[in-house]
């Protein structure tokens, strides 16, 4: 890594603490919030500059508690969706894999992992039948399949 990137980098970082104090200030959530940021803001600095693809998952983790600690500040009960995001994440995480590795695999997994993660979610918040959600999340899988496919074709690196 050159010093013009790592200067990016770090004012990237300090931009980004900047904000969260800041929206701290308005907004009611504490440090401990603040940790699960970092950690996950940690673990991605470690893909991306390490390439050590295990640290996603954590990443992706980390951020999720991040974010549902803000919302659940905001009186929104997210951890009635926890299991759905327990798919989301990892599947997330495939879809950042497939654009860095462009293997078929991760295109795959990534749309088995959204589309039952969208499906848990969508089952616990809307009252329709369990057909209508499953013709709806294998739509999405394959939509989501085919877009990726495309973008993989048509980006140039």
């Amino acid at each position: 890594m050159g010093k013009k990137e790592k200067g990016i980098r770090i004012g990237i970082i300090l931009i980004i603490f900047g904000i969260l104090f800041a929206i701290k200030k308005y907004f009611n959530f504490g440090f401990g919030s603040m940790i699960w940021f970092v950690l996950g803001l940690a673990f991605f600095v470690l893909y991306k500059n390490k390439g050590k693809k295990w640290a996603l998952v954590p990443s992706g983790y980390f951020v999720y508690f991040w974010l549902s600690k803000i919302l659940n500040g905001f009186g929104i009960n997210i951890f009635l969706l926890t299991a759905g995001m327990f798919f989301i994440v990892p599947g997330i995480v495939f879809v950042i894999l497939f654009f860095d590795n462009k293997k078929d695999i991760f295109r795959k997994c990534s749309c088995i992992f959204l589309s039952a993660g969208i499906f848990i979610i969508l089952n616990k918040l809307l009252s329709i039948s369990l057909l209508c959600l499953i013709l709806f999340c294998a739509g999405f899988g394959f939509i989501l399949s085919s877009v990726l496919k495309k973008l993989k074709n048509d980006r140039v690196d």
